[in-house]
C-alpha cells in the first residue's frame, strides 16, 4: 500500500507513468521527493499506530532534505488524494483469498 501511494504521489507530480488511480489531479509544480514522503507517512500512520513519534520523526527528516517553499506544501496536499483510494481498495480486497503459487525453480 506505501509503495502504491507513495508512486501515484510521484506520478501526480511527474506525470510520467500511468498511475494506479488515474483520477489523482496533478500538479507539476510540488515536489516529487516531498510527494511520497507524505504518502508513505499517511500510510504508516495507518498501520502502525503506536509508532507515530518515530514516523514524524523520519518525516521531519526527509522534508528537512527539500528545498522549503510551495512546492513542498503543493506535495504534501496531493498525497492524501494518492492515499485514500489505495486504501480503499486494499479494505474492500482484504476478504479476498489470495492464490500463492510455489516457486518454478528453473535449471541453471
Amino acid at each position: 500500500m506505501m509503495h502504491v501511494s507513495m508512486s501515484d504521489s510521484v506520478n501526480a507530480v511527474q506525470d510520467r507513468y500511468a498511475r494506479f488511480t488515474p483520477e489523482i489531479p496533478t500538479d507539476p509544480n510540488a515536489s516529487a521527493e516531498a510527494a511520497a514522503a507524505a504518502a508513505a507517512r499517511e500510510i504508516l500512520m495507518r498501520q502502525y499506530l503506536g509508532q507515530k513519534a518515530r514516523i514524524d520523526e523520519a518525516f521531519a527528516m526527509t522534508l528537512a532534505s527539500v528545498p522549503d517553499g510551495p512546492a513542498t506544501g503543493a506535495a504534501v496536499s496531493v498525497s492524501p488524494a494518492a492515499v485514500r483510494p489505495t486504501l480503499v481498495q486494499c479494505s474492500t480486497s482484504a476478504g479476498r483469498r489470495v492464490q500463492v503459487r510455489p516457486a518454478v525453480n528453473w535449471p541453471t
